[in-house]
């Protein structure tokens, strides 16, 4: 049995987007009103699968009847390396030289890269050797729509850059299906710093509440344990200070630090300030180095159970 030639063009996905296929001799295949209607009615989710329309002839005149196909993808138009999985139809109908077939080549097939398809064929019902087509037919951008969607992720570094008008975003991302823990975006800087955001008018603008959450949060609390995480302000042991021992505002003398005060026994009038302790001795001779401290502005002891709520902005 010679095979001649073949001739195939990609369609769009079986289940939403089953277009008429053009052949090269530029035969029409029309779906009919029952597949449209079929669409329209019960649209169905994306999956890596896609529809193979081709024209097959067999001694130079169109194949029909039963065939064998085998669907192997490659890297390269010759040569080259097979890329996702070996994909078989058995006596897979063909009518007037055209068939049809849903391929699955596995979602390692496509990563944005080139592919090409080889084509063999065998008479249906045989266990005989497979005839290859040549020429290898280049895969079109369709299966790659898929890959966007359900299997690919974005290229990194990625960026984008655009023109809108009046209060219009250039990315804009609206979360409707999560919990209430979701996240509309979530940006993990690993090593780096997680998200830098500059504008003209304002850096950010937060329309909602703030959270800060993490191993080493930028804002917590500091509470008074029976005078146990005490300082003195002075030589005499007033326990009139505490220190704020915070990864983000250790040794940084630049640090903005924000505390709200609750708990203990909160009197009137006495306030309390917020000082950069530079070496431990000077100022507060038992407080430490580096680090930032909360005291009362009369000296006097801070009252037990006291809690600082403490924000912590780094410069």
């Amino acid at each position: 049995m010679q095979r001649t030639h073949l001739v195939a063009a990609i369609a769009a996905t079986a289940a939403i987007l089953a277009l008429p296929a053009y052949s090269a001799l530029g035969s029409v295949l029309d779906p009919g009103p029952a597949r449209e209607a079929s669409v329209l009615a019960a649209p169905t989710e994306l999956t890596d699968s896609f529809t193979y329309q081709g024209r097959l002839t067999d001694n130079n005149q169109p194949a029909s009847g039963a065939y064998d196909f085998r669907f192997i993808a490659y890297d390269a138009e010759t040569g080259g390396d097979q890329v996702g999985l070996t994909v078989t139809k058995d006596d897979l109908p063909v009518s007037a030289g055209v068939f049809t077939t849903t391929l699955s080549l596995g979602p390692d097939a496509f990563n944005g890269d080139a592919r090409w398809l080889e084509i063999a064929v065998r008479p249906g019902a045989s266990t005989g050797t497979y005839t290859v087509l040549s020429p290898r037919q280049p895969i079109s951008a369709v299966p790659y729509a898929i890959y966007a969607k359900t299997v690919g992720g974005i290229e990194v570094p990625f960026e984008a850059a655009g023109v809108t008008t009046g209060t219009g975003a250039v990315i804009a991302i609206t979360q409707t299906g999560a919990t209430a823990t979701g996240f509309g975006l979530d940006v993990d800087g690993a090593s780096g710093t997680g998200a830098k955001v500059a504008g003209d008018v304002a850096a950010i603008e937060i329309d909602g509440a703030i959270k800060v959450s993490g191993t080493n949060k930028a804002a917590f609390t500091a509470t008074i344990d029976a005078g146990n995480n005490t300082c003195d302000l002075a030589t005499a042991d007033d326990d009139a200070a505490r220190v704020i021992d915070n990864p983000f505002a250790n040794d940084d003398p630049n640090a903005l630090i924000f505390l709200t005060v609750s708990g203990g026994s909160v009197s009137s009038g006495i306030g309390y300030g917020v000082t950069y302790d530079s070496d431990g001795t000077t100022t507060f001779p038992k407080c430490s180095a580096g680090r930032w401290v909360v005291y009362s502005l009369d000296g006097s002891a801070l009252d037990d159970n006291l809690k600082f709520n403490v924000l912590v902005i780094k410069q």
